[in-house]
């Protein structure tokens, strides 16, 4: 039994690299806007329950964007270290190719 051919594009790694931090960057923008308003609705009720509970959302809410921004940050590293490996053994395959090919001629 033979293994299936993988075909690997390290441009197609490296766009996808961009498009997340590109995502990223338009996550974080959107995701943490609403935490000032939230902040200022808990300033308008201080001294109520409801601004303690405010200001716990809001602790909460930017804990998990930037829970969720580290994971697309590791994304996009790996996808551009998967490139740059990629593209590391294909220069060596190549260099060793072209040195056999020179040797035997």
């Amino acid at each position: 039994m033979t293994g299936a051919e993988v075909n690997v594009d390290p441009k197609a790694l490296r766009r996808a690299q961009s498009a997340t931090g590109e995502t990223r960057g338009d996550f974080r923008s959107a995701a943490l806007s609403p935490l000032d308003e939230t902040a200022a609705a808990a300033g308008k009720v201080n001294g109520w329950q409801s601004a303690e509970g405010l200001k716990v959302l809001g602790q909460r809410w930017e804990q998990q964007v930037e829970s969720l921004d580290a994971i697309l940050r590791g994304l996009g590293e790996r996808f551009g270290g998967s490139a740059a490996a990629y593209e590391r053994t294909e220069a060596a395959v190549h260099g060793e190719m072209s040195r056999i090919q020179k040797a035997f001629g």
